[in-house]
């Protein structure tokens, strides 16, 4: 069995994200289980295993997924999670600096997440096809 843990601990790992310990545990993981969702999804026409075979009740896969199955699924939950901040209003008003009382573009920022967001997608790539070339 694999705990939804073991992929969240990754996945926290990899981001740095302010607003989750403002969450409660139980939003948090809400959070984190729609990510790991939507990276079943992707990840299903690659894995060897069947990932829907899982309990969300224990937040449990019902199988054994290997470091590399793991470790594809965080950063699938960072793509999405990054995917997040480009698809928000939010993050695409312009913001004015405190300091400097710069507007800072929010062209320019958006920019910079696409970029972040296809450095990623580059990342999850590489580790689909040493997957395929190692799990077989």
């Amino acid at each position: 069995m694999t705990t939804y843990q073991e992929i969240f601990a990754l996945f926290t790992n990899k981001i740095t994200d302010y607003r989750l310990p403002s969450l409660t545990q139980d939003e948090a993981e809400f959070r984190m289980i729609n990510f790991l969702n939507s990276s079943i999804s992707r990840f299903t026409p690659y894995c060897q295993k069947d990932l829907n075979d899982k309990n969300d009740t224990l937040k449990q896969f019902n199988i054994d997924l290997s470091t590399l199955e793991k470790e594809i699924l965080a950063l699938m939950m960072v793509y999405e999670w990054t995917n997040s901040f480009v698809l928000s209003e939010e993050f695409l008003k312009q913001k004015l600096g405190a300091k400097d009382y710069q507007i800072y573009s929010p062209a320019n920022h958006l920019e910079k997440l696409i970029q972040l967001r296809s450095s990623i997608q580059n990342d999850i790539d590489d580790l689909i096809k040493l997957y395929y070339y190692t799990e077989q």
